[in-house]
């Protein structure tokens, strides 16, 4: 049986080191995974409806700032870092629930594009946009 001290510290440890995850700088590779695979997806096919830039953040989705990212929207967070099953923009991409489809009108991303963007939670969305807080 662990001591209560014991598990405490392993505890504040588990969290300590997923904050630091979440918050440390992303590597060169993961930056640059971003910029040519993710970044282009979000500007091609998101971007239009979900981020500052463009003046619109629909269903209260901002996609071009990290904290946008993180916050989601209307629905709740849509990237939970790491997980692909309780990250929503995986189902949304992937068309898995008919009531949120995006990009929506059957405009439907690549496999290939789907499985970037999958990869990318699954590694902690590093790299993720950095306009803004």
């Amino acid at each position: 049986m662990m001591h209560r001290p014991l598990a405490i510290t392993l505890l504040a440890l588990s969290s300590a080191s997923v904050f630091a995850a979440a918050v440390a700088e992303p590597t060169k590779e993961q930056t640059e995974f971003f910029e040519n695979k993710i970044r282009p997806i979000f500007k091609e096919n998101c971007y239009k409806c979900h981020s500052l830039e463009q003046g619109k953040s629909k269903g209260d989705l901002t996609l071009d700032t990290k904290a946008g990212l993180l916050k989601g929207g209307d629905n709740g967070p849509i990237v939970v870092l790491g997980d692909i099953e309780k990250s929503q923009i995986i189902n949304a991409i992937s068309y898995l629930d008919p009531d949120l489809q995006m990009p929506p009108k059957g405009e439907k991303l690549t496999a290939q594009q789907i499985t970037d963007i999958t990869a990318w939670v699954k590694m902690g969305a590093f790299g993720g946009p950095d306009r803004g807080s």
